[in-house]
């Protein structure tokens, strides 16, 4: 339209029909339309989405709000007077807001599409505002719902005030905690202190650091290169390793590991019996129908001999959450004593990550995401914790807009193995300051990888330390007191996480939602910054640092890689309703990938043995080089046949070792 109006060769009396030969009057109108849109700024583009949403909230909005039963913790809540003003209206049918409608719960970010110049309060969004506030408030705790195991106060889920205060000694005594703010900030202060030197010594001289518009901007690590040894020595471990069925495959894991003992009966608590091979098969059958995703009718059909109500009966009897990490656990600590893992990690470091997957049923838990689930349309995300010995040690199925750092915790202290992980690496979306202060005070080094680094800041000292060379990338100073006024809060918060009153994951997921209306949150965020400032200062100078967070990571994408191949029917989509079935196949999974890797742990040891006796020189150095996650030489499709005579014929151990 621009180019028509600049012509020079058309008329100013033939401008308005030139145009109505392009155009018609309503593409015209729609073009205004899409103009005014566009031209009105991304935030009016966000009310006016929320807008369109109204419609479809008050379908199930105001019978939600009837029904809860809300109370708050702080008397004269603003939400709760709101929330029984709307009450009220919808009783009473009416429509629109009166002009002296409770406005003091609505934050000042809303408060310009809630209450519009012209003085008249917009009912739509006053409606969704108030919906969003009383969900921001539910998962922060300054809303709950009585009998509620999920929205409850943040005090409830700590330890009991009285008992703090009267065995306060004892129980920090007990689970080595520090006490007192003033015996554990020399450590602190250290830290920092020590940190940021090196990096202000260290910058001159690293050319792979550099500060460009106040920002750190470091060279990407190069590709660590595989000595030809190494390469040499994986190509004939390939060529020489045995070929197995996953059904042989578990038969034989069981036959040295007993991992079925892990299973019991629901109602009787006994394990399967040594003597019962039948059921011994129908439950391998039944992991396997869970972990590759095939279902109990397809393994019916896919097997011989097994029928699916016989599965069914086998399934609902032995495979639930606590089994199956029984079963795991077994796996991880046999593997553990194996002498090739000693070249793999000492079990003191892991990793952790999420892989989502599609959900084409109706579930609670499955949400929408848009970068996945193009034919699902909705999904879940299953977070997986990953040792250095390259096996999986702990799973959970999450929602995908939950933030992953929540859930970090629960596989560092709820796994149930011989590992001791003292260093734990996680990609940007598990990681927040928080969670920095959480680990440190639980003993556990904390290390991400975080992507957007050019943008993070340094904290200070309030002690007045000037740094010659990285004086442009501090954000300001820290603020010691916060730390030191909320210090016996943050000591009954890990106090109660270890004591098993409340499970990390629910009360760091509280916290986070308090934000700045919460001391603790407060206190734990400034010391966050403290344990994230030392963390950055070394990880920006410190090349071998980086390249173990990088390889930390890679093992837990690698695991991701080979979780795609065992789970491979229903194109990798989750056709489970209810979370306990999601986690039983998440579970399920997991074990299958557990006994992949000692599986191959195992017999990679008996290919060196073999190599070794053939004369061929095997140089330790290249052994971390191996990876016990290849599948080329596993038959994970087709028919599902169990060999029993694998149990018969099982050689010993003892011929594995090397």
């Amino acid at each position: 339209m621009v180019e028509v109006l600049l012509d020079k060769s058309i008329p100013d009396a033939e401008l308005r029909t030139t145009i109505a030969g392009y155009w018609d009057e309503e593409e015209l109108q729609g073009l205004a339309l899409d103009c005014q849109e566009l031209g009105a700024g991304p935030d009016a583009i966000y009310w006016g989405e929320l807008r369109k949403r109204y419609s479809y909230v008050r379908q199930f909005a105001p019978l939600m709000i009837e029904r809860f039963d809300l109370r708050a913790v702080a008397t004269n809540e603003p939400l709760l007077k709101a929330v029984d003003y709307l009450r009220e209206r919808n009783r009473e049918g009416k429509r629109g807001i009166d002009a002296d409608a409770p406005t003091e719960f609505v934050p000042e970010s809303w408060r310009e599409a809630v209450c519009p110049q012209d003085g008249e309060i917009d009912r739509q969004m006053w409606e969704i505002c108030l919906l969003e506030q009383t969900r921001q408030s539910l998962r922060s705790g300054n809303l709950h719902v009585p009998h509620s195991r999920t929205f409850q106060p943040v005090e409830t889920y700590l330890l009991d005030r009285e008992q703090w205060d009267r065995e306060r000694m004892v129980i920090a005594e007990e689970h080595g905690l520090p006490l007192t703010f003033k015996e554990h900030w020399p450590k602190l202060e250290t830290l920092l202190k020590e940190s940021l030197r090196g990096l202000d010594e260290a910058y001159p001289r690293d050319e792979r650091l550099e500060i460009r518009d106040d920002q750190f901007h470091v060279t990407r690590l190069e590709k660590l290169a595989q000595p030809p040894s190494a390469r040499e020595m994986r190509k004939r471990v390939q060529q020489i390793v045995s070929k197995r069925q996953l059904t042989d495959l578990l038969l034989e894991l069981h036959g040295w590991t007993g991992f079925l003992k892990a299973f019991t009966r629901i109602t009787t608590g006994r394990p399967i019996t040594e003597a019962d091979i039948a059921e011994q098969i129908r439950l391998l059958a039944c992991l396997i129908a869970e972990g590759c995703n095939i279902g109990l009718a397809g393994m019916e059909t896919n097997s011989f001999g097994l029928l699916a109500d016989q599965l069914a009966e086998v399934k609902f009897s032995y495979i639930r959450e606590e089994t199956l990490a029984r079963a795991t656990a077994m796996l991880v600590n046999f593997q553990m004593q194996q002498p090739l893992a000693e070249h793999w990690g000492q079990g003191q470091s892991s990793s952790s990550d999420a892989r989502v997957y599609g959900v084409p049923v109706r579930a609670l838990n499955a949400t929408y995401h848009p970068r996945y689930f193009a034919s699902a349309g909705r999904g879940v995300a299953i977070y997986t914790h990953v040792s250095d010995l390259w096996i999986p040690f702990y799973t959970q199925v999450i929602t995908c807009h939950a933030r992953q750092a929540s859930f970090v915790l629960d596989g560092l202290l709820y796994h149930g193995t011989r590992l001791e992980p003292k260093e734990h690496y996680t990609d940007t979306h598990g990681f927040t300051e928080c969670l920095f202060s959480l680990a440190h005070v639980l003993g556990i080094r904390f290390c991400p990888r975080i992507k957007d680094l050019p943008e993070q800041r340094l904290w200070r000292p309030d002690d007045g330390t000037r740094y010659q060379n990285i004086e442009p990338v501090f954000a300001g100073k820290l603020k010691v007191n916060v730390i030191r006024e909320s210090w016996d809060e943050i000591i009954r918060l890990i106090a109660s996480i270890k004591r098993g009153d409340v499970r990390a994951s629910l009360i760091v997921s509280k916290i986070s939602a308090a934000a700045r209306s919460s001391r603790l949150f407060r206190g734990l965020q400034e010391m966050g910054r403290l344990l994230k400032t030392a963390y950055l200062a070394e990880y920006l100078c410190n090349e071998e640092l980086r390249r173990r967070v990088l390889l930390g990571l890679n093992k837990v994408e690698s695991l991701h890689s080979l979780a795609n191949d065992v789970h491979f029917s229903k194109q990798g989509e989750l056709r489970d309703r209810t979370y306990e079935d999601q986690l039983n196949a998440a579970s399920s999974l997991n074990l299958l990938l557990a006994a992949i890797v000692c599986w191959n742990t195992i017999h990679i040891q008996a290919c060196l043995k073999k190599l070794r006796a053939d004369g061929y020189q095997v140089n330790d150095e290249d052994l971390r080089f191996l990876s016990p996650l290849s599948r080329q030489h596993l038959g994970l499709y087709g028919r599902y046949e169990f060999d029993l005579k694998r149990l018969e014929e099982l050689p010993p151990l003892e011929q594995f070792s090397y």
